[in-house]
């Protein structure tokens, strides 16, 4: 059913174009000689350019802040802020590099990139028997399979940055 409306649709508009270029009661009669092919040419290129009136622009007031109530059900659940220490974590690191983190620092060092953890943070990451204390300097990882992003040398320090991805047990110092 969908198939044949949109044949008949499609036939409708090819003989409302045909018509609306110059054809006569049907198919678009083609040129035969090359003087009317030029004369067929001169016409489309004599054409008028009709400008079509353009909207005039709406110009939209800025979203305000929205007030999340106890009777508002569709609202975004805030990240979790870990306001303690001494807590040991276990998740999943990988490494990165960086030029300037989104906590406005040049990313140098011992840095770590965290969703959740505040700019500032220094945080104490373990593997296998090595540890390392790093900066929360950036906002990630990408991956919501991980949990921090450290630096190359901060990995580096910990395992081989070949691993790319490793378990790691991390604590808010």
């Amino acid at each position: 059913m969908k198939l044949k409306l949109f044949v008949s649709l499609t036939l409708v508009a090819a003989c409302a174009t045909a018509a609306a270029l110059g054809g006569r009661g049907g198919a678009t009669p083609t040129a035969q000689t090359y003087s009317d092919q030029l004369i067929r040419v001169q016409e489309v290129h004599a054409a008028k350019i009709v400008k079509l009136p353009s909207k005039p622009a709406v110009h939209r007031a800025p979203r305000r802040a929205r007030v999340v109530t106890r009777a508002t059900r569709s609202y975004r659940r805030p990240a979790p802020v870990y306001h303690f220490t001494g807590a040991t974590h276990y998740g999943r690191a990988s490494w990165y590099t960086g030029g300037y983190g989104a906590c406005g620092h040049a990313l140098r060092g011992y840095y770590a990139a965290s969703r959740t953890l505040p700019c500032g943070t220094r945080v104490l990451v373990s593997y296998g028997g090595r540890s390392v204390v790093v900066t929360i300097e950036d906002r990630g990882p990408q991956s919501t399979l991980r949990d921090l992003d450290l630096s190359r040398s901060a990995f580096a320090a910990l395992a081989s940055t070949s691993k790319g991805v490793i378990w790691v047990h991390w604590r808010v110092q």
